[in-house]
């Protein structure tokens, strides 16, 4: 990428990756009484510059990375009313001891 302008860069080149990632997560949330497991989609973004260019009029490199993490949904696995397992059979509940 050449000629790429961002604060406090300016005539830059050099590369930007932009990565983006929808992955299904399960997680397990542990009390003293119980266990609870969930489920869902979450958004994952990193990016990263990595440029040489011009900052005050005078040549300099400019990096700068980042990360992004947001859960779009969830839901929570619960036992049924007769114990036999949950009611989401996508999901696991374990009772605490």
């Amino acid at each position: 990428m050449t000629g790429f302008a961002t604060d406090p860069i300016t005539d830059a080149s050099g590369t930007v990756v932009d990565v983006f990632s929808q992955p299904v997560y399960h997680a397990t949330i542990s009390d003293p009484d119980e266990s609870l497991e969930v489920e869902g989609e979450a958004l994952l973004s990193f990016t990263e510059l990595n440029l040489d260019g011009i900052c005050i009029a005078t040549q300099c490199h400019f990096r700068l990375a980042g990360f992004d993490e947001f859960f779009l949904t969830s839901s929570q696995c619960e036992p049924d009313p007769n114990n036999q397992g949950d009611e989401n059979p996508g999901c696991q509940f374990n009772q605490g001891p």
